[in-house]
């Protein structure tokens, strides 16, 4: 979707690409990623509210919890780090750039309603997929 100089794509991930992005099903575990990508055009700095997206949203250190095993160490730790860094990093989005990463979010079983929201100096650009 495209609004204000602002471009929002945004994809739901198949159960083989979970496991090929977040390297396990996560629908086994009840969270249902979602990639997002944020194209900037606007002349300001932007902040994705991801509570909008999902009030009950899963931050990626929730989600890796999920997949820890008792025990796991470096393992458990590798998993935390990997799923931070294709999370869909917090913080402003600046004027001109773009940034996209996966939101964990509930799943919905059939077509998904996705609302994001931006949140500018004096602006406030709501998009829903």
């Amino acid at each position: 979707m495209h609004a204000e100089d602002v471009v929002v794509r945004a994809r739901v991930l198949s159960p083989q690409e979970n496991l090929q992005v977040a390297g396990a099903d996560l629908t086994a575990h009840d969270i249902q990623p979602v990639w997002v990508e944020v194209e900037n055009g606007s002349g300001q700095e932007l902040i994705l509210l991801q509570s909008g997206a999902d009030p009950e949203y899963f931050s990626p250190l929730e989600v890796s919890w999920s997949l820890h095993r008792f025990g796991g160490g470096s393992n458990n730790a590798a998993i935390d780090d990997y799923l931070q860094s294709v999370a869909f990093r917090r913080g402003a989005i600046p004027a001109g750039t773009t940034r996209s990463g996966l939101l964990f979010t509930n799943p919905h079983r059939s077509n998904k309603l996705l609302n994001i929201d931006l949140l500018g100096e004096y602006r406030f650009i709501p998009f829903t997929l």
